[in-house]
């Protein structure tokens, strides 16, 4: 056995070509990621959707005095940036910068992803996290004492976990593409002759953003002055030096056109028999000859020849450039990370559409709940939640039986987000875990997280901790499963957000909001205990309206606070009588009429409020 152990066990020379194999993949996935990441930068496609776009609005919105007038006090004199962006993009094609462009766009792009995976780097990335946390308090200390901000709002964005979080988001390409695309397009431009400009455009937005959070953050009455006046200084200068640069493009190109000739070129026909000639070309058959002469003289090997050879050269001399490049930005980054670590405000949501496991027979059994979906989707984009950072989940995924006109407005957004196929959309108990511990993996201490749940639901009394306790519970995965309050709650229990909303709609169900209220976050429920819930087939519900509410008083966000979505519980109890009136007359078959009291929860850590009763239908 020893023997054949032995003689199974890789030789040295195996050992090394695997080795090698193993790093020579690695580079090639390398060079790959770089060249697609420079072809992403430089992407004329890009450029030419967006001038058409621009062109196309200029053309056909409407112009009023009145929208300028708002633009201009914040610094926009050439509008809302159509007219910006067509002067811009005909100025540096005019002016014969374009290709130039392209090309640094490209170089930049590839030299700042190399070093965005060396700064990613396991070595690098707790380097600097660590760095960060030890010397988190200090820097707490003095964002208190000299600005105004919170000492936990500054040491949440220190902290090792967080500054990890986002060195993790940094290895998403998708993610380096949003956040630092337009940073590489500005150094190209800046390069070709406007630094000053884009200079003055970064510092401008740099200290506009930092006004704004200090203003947002800060507790002290002259802290909070100090970050409003210097914001809307920062933006201000910010809007008017990128229309400045747009119209100096636009004047460079057209100098240019005029000192070559070819304006004239243009109203003498010049142009034109050009273009004429080189379709003739074509057409005549001219070109073809051309072509085959090429191949036959043999010229093209010639050509291939050096052209290889040149790549050859160019790729060696730049991946050489570009990994030392890399290796001295991650050196900076470990000796000065705070300028290395961004972490912007995110905004997060999970919507659950569960299953009426209790009275299937009355009806479609959770197409209510995707209709409810339609409504809580829609509303979360309108108040700026992107669609890639919303999960939904549902039992019979969109195989309904009505057609989509059954459903209200938002079941064509809702059906773009069922095609994300990164995850599955079945609303199975283990599916829904999965999502909520992924999500513990991207919201951090700078995010908002919101989650939605609307199904059927009941309560029952359970032997828990040495005593009988009655907790609540819903209907997932077509019914054949259920899901209890204190389950729900071990799953959310390691997200940490700064803000967290957990709405349950479902009947029996303050349970949840309970149990929630012991770690973190703020939860509604629908109803007690002891009481159904009103919802009707087209997805009209308490917490969708109460979703609703909040949208129209400034939206779900970090500044959202307990006591107002505790004052949009109440208002929403108001608005929603009406609506229990409107289905007191149905003759819907789901509706059933219950004289009892539907009493919404609201709770956090510490706080439980029963919002006012009122006489309601049920279903």
């Amino acid at each position: 056995m020893a023997l054949e152990a032995i003689l199974e066990e890789p030789t040295p020379v195996e050992k090394a070509a695997a080795r090698a194999v193993d790093a020579g993949s690695k580079g090639l996935e390398l060079l790959v990621s770089t060249g697609v990441n420079a072809a992403y930068a430089a992407n004329p496609l890009r450029d030419i959707k967006n001038f058409a776009s621009s062109a196309y609005h200029l053309l056909t919105d409407k112009w009023s005095w009145k929208d300028y007038k708002a633009e201009l006090k914040k610094g926009k004199f050439l509008g809302k940036g159509n007219l910006a962006n067509v002067l811009f993009t005909t100025g540096i094609v005019a002016s014969g910068m374009y290709p130039g462009l392209l090309a640094m766009r490209a170089g930049l792009g590839a030299g700042a992803y190399l070093g965005k995976r060396a700064l990613t780097m396991e070595c690098a990335k707790n380097h600097v996290a660590g760095f960060l946390d030890r010397n988190k308090k200090r820097a707490s200390w003095l964002g208190k004492y000299l600005l105004g901000v919170s000492r936990d709002k500054t040491e949440s964005y220190l902290d090792k976990n967080t500054v990890n979080n986002e060195f993790n988001r940094m290895k998403n390409d998708r993610y380096y593409r949003e956040k630092w695309l337009p940073t590489i397009l500005d150094s190209a431009i800046a390069a070709k002759g406007y630094a000053g400009l884009i200079g003055l455009k970064w510092l401008a937005g740099a200290v506009g953003k930092t006004g704004n959070n200090l203003k947002e953050a800060s507790d002290g009455w002259l802290a909070q002055k100090v970050g409003g006046l210097a914001g809307g200084v920062g933006d201000f200068t910010k809007n008017i030096s990128s229309d400045t640069l747009s119209a100096l493009v636009f004047a460079a190109g057209a100098g240019q056109m005029y000192e070559t000739g070819a304006i004239n070129k243009v109203f003498n026909g010049e142009y034109y028999e050009d273009a004429k000639d080189k379709f003739n070309y074509f057409v005549d058959g001219n070109s073809v000859q051309d072509v085959k002469h090429y191949f036959s003289s043999g010229k093209y090997k010639d050509d291939a020849a050096v052209a290889v050879t040149g790549t050859a050269d160019s790729v060696a001399k730049f991946l050489k450039e570009k990994f030392q490049s890399a290796a001295e930005t991650a050196h900076e980054a470990a000796k000065d990370p705070v300028a290395a670590v961004i972490n912007p405000e995110e905004k997060y949501a999970v919507i659950c559409a569960g299953y009426d496991i209790e009275h299937s027979s009355l009806g479609e059994p959770c197409e209510r709940f995707v209709a409810e979906q339609c409504h809580v989707y829609k509303d979360l984009l309108d108040m700026g939640y992107k669609p890639e950072n919303i999960k939904v989940l549902m039992p019979e995924g969109l195989d309904v039986v009505h057609s989509d006109s059954h459903f209200p407005g938002g079941f064509q957004e809702l059906k773009h987000a069922y095609a994300d196929s990164s995850y599955c959309h079945e609303a199975t108990e283990a599916n829904l875990e999965s999502v909520l511990r992924e999500m513990s993996t991207k919201v951090d201490g700078n995010d908002t997280f919101v989650f939605y749940l609307g199904s059927h639901g009941n309560s029952s009394y359970n032997f828990d901790d040495g005593e009988f306790r009655k907790n609540s519970y819903v209907g997932l995965s077509n019914g054949k499963e259920v899901m209890h309050d204190h389950e729900l709650c071990d799953y959310v229990k390691d997200i940490d957000g700064e803000k967290e909303f957990y709405f349950i709609d479902a009947c029996y169900s303050s349970g949840f909001a309970e149990e929630g209220a012991k770690q973190d976050g703020i939860w509604v429920a629908a109803c007690t205990k002891d009481q159904p819930a009103l919802m009707h087939q087209n997805g009209d519900s308490f917490a969708s309206e109460l979703v609703e509410t909040l949208k129209q008083n400034g939206g779900i966000d970090n500044d959202t606070t307990y006591e107002q979505v505790k004052a949009c519980s109440k208002d929403t109890i108001d608005k929603f009588r009406k609506t229990w009136e409107k289905y007191k007359h149905s003759f819907n078959p789901i509706v059933w009429i219950y004289a009892k009291d539907q009493t919404p929860v609201v709770a956090a850590p510490g706080q439980q409020d029963f919002i006012k009763k009122a006489r309601r239908y049920v279903v």
